[in-house]
């Protein structure tokens, strides 16, 4: 909750304005006490989710994204239209793809989702997908991605995730 310091000199204002400038302060602090603390990441997830997940391209851009959705995917074009196609390419051709969002990183505007997915090759383990989105004014704006095919084995004990 805000902390607000409000000093009235005495008798500035009359003593029905004061108490009504208190009971509309006190209105507005509960309505701010209800108000969710949703971040970038939380953004940053849902519309993923809603989008590739669940396949709602066109709910997830109308409550988290902006029509001008820029894409860095030399694969895709920019904007709504350039996911949906993405996401009915994945659902045509690998109807059983899931993906498992592993890690969230937030820097200011930028968050990196870090996937685990399944079924969008041939791979039986899957790939490693890295998803960064930039954010500006709570709207996804902006995205980048690099997907690595997870390999049979490995040079040390690490997983990839």
């Amino acid at each position: 909750m805000p902390w607000i310091n409000l000093t009235l000199r005495r008798g500035a204002l009359p003593k029905p304005v004061q108490h009504a400038v208190m009971a509309k302060l006190t209105e507005v602090l509960m309505w701010w006490e209800k108000v969710p603390d949703t971040t970038n990441k939380d953004i940053a997830v849902a519309f993923y989710k809603k989008a590739l997940f669940e396949g709602r391209v066109e709910d997830a851009f109308r409550l988290y994204a902006v029509p001008t959705y820029r894409q860095h995917n030399p694969l895709m074009e920019d904007g709504m239209e350039g996911v949906k196609k993405f996401v009915t390419w994945i659902m045509s051709n690998h109807p059983d793809a899931r993906g498992e969002i592993k890690h969230v990183f937030a820097d200011g505007d930028y968050v990196i989702l870090h996937s685990h997915w399944d079924g969008l090759s041939d791979n039986p383990r899957g790939e490693s997908v890295v998803d960064i989105f930039r954010l500006e004014g709570g709207k996804v704006l902006e995205h980048w991605d690099v997907i690595q095919p997870i390999p049979e084995t490995s040079a040390n004990a690490n997983t990839m995730f």
